[in-house]
């Protein structure tokens, strides 16, 4: 018997014996089974590990060997494409199935080449990928074990999820989720692995540095050679520190906003008193189809030339037509700065007109010079005519956000928050959240969406401070009389009063 003979036939005792784990795997990965085999029924798990370290091995390894235990079960595996899924499983599955003994290795099925039968258990093991809606197939009355492989790369991962984790539910089955961290932090992957590292056993990560089988260096050399890096930027860089440390980083090539790291984003939260003289403003963007309507309401403090962002909306555009909107956005503004009118113009008009050369023709007829003097400006995603119907049809004067060259205004907004120009009030966290996560398409033209955010909140940051008017602190210092351009001191509940309380404020001024 020649070496790979006698190779081949200890590997196939180790399999009939249950302990081929103990000769394919490393302990790394054999301590990842231990753990998955020992979370309880209906549990999720998720392996947070970096490329080059034997995670779908491991868990490919793991649906063979469910396969050739449990009598008729059914294990489904997931990848982002129906090729990646081949590319990605069909290297680990040839290697393992050959080491296999031929009477219990899977057989693939004759009436679909992406399923796999075992014949000494009747179990069954299904491929599929989530583009065309190809993992609407993956659906079936019953699941013993569901692995989501690259799930930080899944344009739905809520869609497949509803669509496939119920068929666990009928078998007491079990979720596995691998995959390097996703490039936006906004991925709902990134929820699966928080929610994971609060339970004991169901949460793994390892890097590429765990990998004993690899030539640390040799890859290392290719990957720098490969993007034109030395080895030090390419260890430093965010590519590397996602892809071979698994770790939780915003990938600076396509971040919208680079700049706006947690350490920021901590340095320019809190609660500060109302300044002095101010300028109020209202960002919004209207959702379409799917997308929400949001908007951000600010103020410009003139002595510090800082914009603080008090508050904001964010509501499911199907269930709330504009005329509701606009109803919302009126009583934010009643909460804030104690609006009880709206004459349908603004104070800030000249500004904008003089910025973007003259008034749209449906405010020209309503400037009027008892405009209310808060907010200044109000602008908003002038899609289907949304600024005109705000102004005409609700008596809520908006002016277009102006859109020409989005990447100029984008980059100037990240400057802004790397300077500190822009503060947030602690409840606007997930305007905050936004900012941070936020991504580009590869041709940085519009914002890479989620199934759990459209980053219409960043965006309204967006036209907030491409429309703030800057020019106005050289009014300072101010007469007496022009006292006119703050909030009189009745009206000017401190920030961090809680809201109900600030409206009761301003109804027993009303009455």
């Amino acid at each position: 018997m020649n070496i790979e003979a006698a190779r081949l036939a200890v590997l196939h005792d180790a399999w009939r014996i249950g302990c081929a784990h103990e000769v394919l795997l490393d302990e790394g990965q054999q301590d990842w089974l231990r753990q998955f085999m020992a979370a309880p029924a209906l549990s999720s798990t998720v392996w947070l590990i970096g490329r080059q370290r034997g995670k779908t091995f491991a868990a490919v390894f793991l649906a063979l060997l469910l396969g050739v235990t449990k009598k008729n079960a059914v294990i489904r595996y997931c990848a982002k494409t129906k090729d990646s899924a081949v590319g990605i499983v069909g290297p680990a599955w040839k290697a393992l199935t050959e080491t296999m003994p031929e009477s219990i290795r899977p057989k693939k099925n004759t009436r679909n080449e992406f399923e796999w039968d075992f014949p000494t258990t009747g179990a069954k093991f299904v491929l599929f990928g989530t583009d065309a809606q190809s993992f609407e197939k993956g659906r079936g009355p019953r699941t013993d074990l569901q692995l989501y492989d690259e799930c930080g790369f899944y344009t739905d991962l809520v869609e497949v999820e509803s669509a496939l984790n119920p068929a666990a539910q009928t078998t007491g089955g079990k979720i596995l989720y691998l995959s390097t961290p996703p490039k936006s932090l906004a991925h709902p992957y990134v929820d699966r692995i928080r929610a994971a590292r609060m339970n004991a056993g169901q949460y793994q990560h390892g890097t590429f540095w765990d990998n004993p089988r690899v030539d640390h260096e040799a890859v290392i050399r290719e990957d720098a050679k490969r993007l034109g890096m030395s080895r030090e930027e390419l260890l430093s860089s965010t590519y590397f520190k996602r892809e071979y440390l698994a770790e939780l980083v915003q990938e600076e090539a396509t971040a919208g906003f680079p700049g706006f790291t947690d350490t920021v984003a901590a340095s320019v939260t809190g609660i500060v008193d109302r300044p002095k003289y101010f300028d109020a403003y209202v960002a919004g963007d209207l959702g379409l189809n799917t997308d929400p309507h949001a908007a951000v309401f600010a103020e410009y403090d003139w002595d510090t030339d800082l914009v603080r962002v008090l508050d904001f909306l964010s509501l499911r555009s199907a269930s709330n037509s504009v005329g509701n909107f606009a109803r919302d956005c009126k009583a934010k503004e009643t909460e804030l700065w104690g609006l009880n009118h709206w004459s349908g113009t603004l104070l800030g008009a000249k500004d904008w007109a003089e910025e973007f050369g003259g008034l749209p023709e449906y405010m020209q007829t309503m400037v009027r010079e008892n405009a209310p003097r808060q907010p200044y400006l109000r602008v908003f995603d002038n899609a289907s005519g949304a600024a005109k119907e705000f102004t005409m049809e609700h008596h809520y004067g908006a002016l277009p956000a102006h859109k020409f060259n989005l990447q100029l205004a984008v980059d100037s907004l990240n400057q802004a928050l790397v300077d500190g120009k822009l503060w947030f009030h602690p409840r606007c966290k997930p305007v905050v959240d936004q900012l941070k996560s936020a991504q580009w398409n590869n041709q940085r033209t519009m914002w890479v969406r989620t199934d759990s955010h459209h980053f219409d909140l960043a965006q309204c940051c967006v036209y907030l401070w491409r429309h703030v008017v800057h020019s106005r602190r050289k009014l300072l210092p101010l007469p007496p009389q022009a006292d006119v351009f703050r909030l009189p001191d009745e009206l000017k509940p401190k920030h961090e009063q809680p809201a109900m309380m600030r409206l009761q404020h301003l109804k027993g001024l009303f009455r």
